[in-house]
């Protein structure tokens, strides 16, 4: 990793497909891509996965699951057809409420579609300080392997400023 960033100026990698992970491995791609063609490390990279995730809690462990969650919709992916997208944009037809076509995508754009759904949002928030070391150190894994960062309590903050009300937040009782 020094290595790396010192190459980059000390650059925070922001593309998944060009980062310390690609530099280490040299490969050309990101790394899901990397362990499908590399399926010993692949295994590897699904029990570690396995491990850690083992470690911490499920959304039902967090939310309280008394409460019933459920979508009711119908879904309108011919309306895709109908925008004015510009090249090279590709356009694809989508039911957000059944299985995800393409795989890999680092961005998913929805507009007009949640209108008065609740967002539901189950991932790790680093505190503004005195954050525990397995959550830096998880804020560096990102880094390294998808270019990625945890998201911080600032994030959450700018969801609000976008006029998403937080109601509520649940910690995990794993938390650090």
């Amino acid at each position: 990793m020094p290595e790396y960033l010192a190459q980059t100026t000390y650059k925070v990698p922001l593309d998944p497909a060009n980062g310390v992970f690609q530099y280490t491995k040299d490969w050309k791609g990101n790394m899901f891509l990397y362990y499908e063609a590399h399926s010993r490390e692949g295994e590897s990279f699904k029990y570690v996965m396995g491990g850690v995730m083992a470690n911490q809690a499920g959304w039902l462990d967090i939310f309280p699951h008394e409460l019933v969650l459920m979508a009711v919709s119908s879904g309108r992916p011919e309306v895709v057809g109908l925008s004015k997208c510009p090249d090279p944009m590709n356009k694809l037809g989508y039911d957000f409420f059944t299985q995800q076509p393409v795989k890999g995508l680092r961005v998913y754009y929805m507009h007009g579609v949640l209108h008065d759904c609740t967002l539901l949002i189950h991932d790790h928030i680093t505190p503004r300080a005195l954050a525990h070391p397995h959550t830096t150190a998880y804020d560096l894994v990102m880094m390294v392997m998808v270019a990625g960062m945890e998201r911080t309590e600032v994030h959450l903050e700018l969801l609000q400023s976008e006029r998403y009300k937080l109601a509520r937040s649940w910690r995990s009782p794993l938390a650090m």
